[in-house]
């Protein structure tokens, strides 16, 4: 697949996607505003990668 985001096959379909998150960046969050939880977060990118039957 290298840098291609799908690919089929006979009886799969491959997918290899990006995924972003967005979580509390607690080391922060606690240092400068402990009370206010949801102001801070940090945002991290995964990939999802799925296979299904075609």
């Amino acid at each position: 697949m290298q840098e291609h985001g799908s690919a089929v096959g006979d009886c799969y379909q491959v997918t290899w996607s990006g995924v972003d998150s967005a979580r509390p960046d607690t080391a922060k969050l606690k240092k400068e505003r402990p009370e206010i939880y949801q102001s801070y977060v940090h945002v991290s990118h995964t990939r999802r990668f799925t296979v299904k039957e075609a």
